[in-house]
């Protein structure tokens, strides 16, 4: 909830301090906090998900980033509807945060494998070496 608060925060400032053609930082932490709150709320819903949709949950919370590409398909339907009723400059900023949470779930989902690997490695030496 504090989160979300906090992003909607950035954004305000953001509008409020949209002004030039250089980079608004607001708008670049809102999004960043957002992949935050994606990910406090999916931990939140965590309980109802995997109680009525067990199937659903499987996938959404099976590996380490997929709930990150979760949020980033939500955000892609969120943002094909913003544009479906012209708004532009909010499916842009959706964009964003779709592209954000798909770098959070590729960054995690490859050093859960590097993680396996060298896991896989140690135990292969190990039972060389017996």
């Amino acid at each position: 909830m504090i989160l979300s608060g906090v992003t909607l925060l950035l954004y305000v400032f953001g509008l409020l301090q949209r002004y030039g053609q250089g980079e608004n930082y607001f708008f670049t932490f809102g999004g960043i906090v957002a992949v935050f709150s994606w990910r406090a709320l999916m931990r939140y819903a965590r309980e109802r998900i995997f109680h009525t949709h067990p199937a659903l949950a499987e996938k959404i919370y099976g590996g380490k980033g997929t709930i990150y590409f979760s949020g980033a398909l939500v955000g892609l339907l969120v943002t094909a509807g913003l544009l479906a009723i012209n708004l532009a400059p909010v499916a842009e900023q959706m964009a964003v945060i779709v592209y954000y949470l798909l770098v959070t779930g590729t960054v995690l989902e490859i050093l859960a494998l590097r993680r396996e690997a060298r896991g896989r490695g140690k135990q292969a030496a190990e039972e060389t070496t017996e």
